[in-house]
């Protein structure tokens, strides 16, 4: 039996929420492991193991932006940004822009091999450490991004299934030969350590001309 989903309400909602529309930004981390679907995964019971949610008391929300059902949890920070919206953009131009403010901030803390997989992963080599999703309306433009820091892969193992959709460099693997972190790739960083270096390069992409 399918268990309800929350309405999103996570911190980054007030950014998209607020009623003045212009550049903002959050860099946040979670304070507990939670599931949050992706806005076409309407079907928990098909991307979710629901009852091993249900047995940790992980909570399940769905997100407004579209891609795939994440696991997020404290060991991982998640960038938010919103803007208006510049109907002649398209969503492939926002996500290179955005992408590349993570990544510039990593390089800059020595991270190596880091490239834009699939549609708009983020990963070291062929490994994704940083999965992001977006939501356009006719005003404004939404994206996050999950990075993850120091997580270990097996909680994705344990809540999500195989999804229905992904990025051919995946090539069939699972989500523990899949996914990565900045740990296990070597960079012991503190995580406030990258949140500023991340929020430094936002500070400079809100100072860019439009």
């Amino acid at each position: 039996m399918a268990q309800d989903f929350l309405k999103y309400d996570l911190p980054d909602i007030a950014i998209l929420n607020n009623e003045e529309i212009i550049y903002r930004y959050m860099v946040w981390r979670p304070q507990e492991v939670l599931i949050i679907l992706g806005r076409s995964n309407s079907k928990v019971e098909e991307v979710v193991f629901v009852e091993q949610a249900q047995k940790d008391n992980v909570k399940i929300y769905q997100r407004p932006t579209g891609g795939q059902s994440v696991v997020l949890s404290p060991n991982m920070l998640i960038i938010s940004i919103t803007e208006p919206l510049d109907s002649s953009r398209p969503s492939k131009e926002y996500f290179y822009a955005y992408n590349q403010i993570i990544i510039k901030a990593l390089q800059q803390m020595g991270v190596k091999d880091l490239g834009v997989k699939g549609i708009s992963d983020i990963a070291i080599g062929q490994k994704k450490i940083a999965g992001t999703a977006m939501y356009r309306n006719r005003l404004q433009v939404f994206y996050h991004a999950v990075l993850n820091v120091g997580e270990d892969v097996n909680i994705f193992e344990r809540y999500l299934k195989y999804p229905p959709k992904v990025p051919d460099y995946r090539k069939g693997r699972s989500h523990k030969e899949f996914v990565t972190s900045l740990l296990v790739q070597g960079y012991d960083f503190p995580l406030h350590e990258i949140q500023e270096k991340i929020q430094g390069q936002l500070r400079n992409y809100g100072k860019k001309d439009n």
